[in-house]
């Protein structure tokens, strides 16, 4: 039986805005537009479900149009959505991106109000209420004090924890204490904002990854974008290159790359390879148009996988 991987946090709607030439300040810019659904713990939700695992979304939903368009989206995925909660009379949560011609971020904006509604009274009645997954996966779009009683209750139930810091302002949610968190997955800013360093060279990004580890986390897998991937932990330390790719569009990149990780993990993979399989999935989301790979499939994965084991192992 596969695992169940419980995923607690955004679940909102993706308006992509690509722009046609390059932007112009105080003027109308011609673009192309894009709706889908988004969100950092939905996306690993859909990426771990293309996979074969039973995914559990606990999020928050709307009551409007948006919100029932929205869920009604997600649990055709085979999403399994029970937990999340229904939030009457509250905008939909919301993420908009413009983008360069070429793909890349240029300005994100996210309406995460609906997030910020849930309580930790509330998460303690779902809480009960669920048998206990195999891993849980944790975004940073819920209130603090909502963090942290998870990041506790799965440190309690000796559960494995995969967090990921979203963003700058959002990883500052994290409580001092990390311990708890078994996998923590920021990329560069966010964990210049976690230590509160500059971090320009690899010694400093190394030595601060280990400042990690001293809060309580067992392993850090730093996203560097096109500088690859850097795996820090008590057992291991190592670095993974990017994958040449030609960028359509940079949105759930990294939730790919967080769900490939936790996938090879529960599936008994090296770390290396893990990590190898979240890069792969994290260049394939980069080359298409939507949030998740539409052609993840176990089966693009394991042959290649096992080549690479099979390689390291030789070696």
């Amino acid at each position: 039986m596969n695992p169940t991987v419980l995923c607690i946090g955004g679940a909102n709607l993706d308006r992509k805005l690509k722009l046609s030439e390059p932007f112009k300040m105080g003027t109308s810019n011609p673009v192309t537009s894009q709706i889908s659904c988004g969100g950092v713990a939905r996306n690993v939700a859909e990426n771990l479900t293309r996979l074969d695992y039973c995914a559990v979304l606990l999020s928050t939903f709307s009551d409007d149009l948006d919100g029932s368009w929205l869920l009604g989206q997600i649990e055709s995925m085979g999403i399994d959505c029970s937990p999340s909660l229904k939030q009457p009379g509250m905008n939909s949560g919301s993420y908009t991106a413009l983008q360069n011609p070429d793909g890349e971020m240029l300005l994100a904006m996210a309406d995460m109000q609906l997030a910020d509604s849930i309580t930790v009274d509330q998460m303690e009645k779902i809480w009960k209420s669920m048998s206990l997954p195999d891993a849980v996966f944790l975004d940073t779009n819920f209130p603090k004090a909502v963090l942290k009683w998870v990041i506790e209750q799965c440190r309690k139930n000796r559960l494995v924890l995969h967090v990921d810091p979203v963003s700058v302002a959002k990883s500052r949610k994290l409580p001092e204490s990390l311990e708890g968190i078994d996998t923590l997955q920021p990329n560069l800013d966010e964990l210049e904002s976690l230590t509160g360093t500059s971090l320009s060279k690899h010694e400093q990004q190394i030595d601060a990854c280990k400042s990690l580890l001293e809060r309580g986390v067992k392993k850090v897998v730093l996203s560097l974008g096109s500088g690859g991937l850097l795996w820090v932990s008590e057992e291991s330390q190592f670095s993974i290159p990017a994958i040449s790719v030609k960028v359509t569009d940079v949105t759930g990149a990294g939730d790919a790359l967080c769900a490939g990780v936790l996938w090879g993990q529960k599936k008994g993979y090296s770390y290396q390879i893990s990590s190898e399989a979240g890069m792969m999935m994290a260049t394939k989301t980069m080359e298409c148009d939507s949030s998740v790979w539409p052609g993840l499939r176990p089966s693009y994965l394991k042959p290649l996988l096992d080549k690479k084991q099979e390689h390291n192992n030789a070696c």
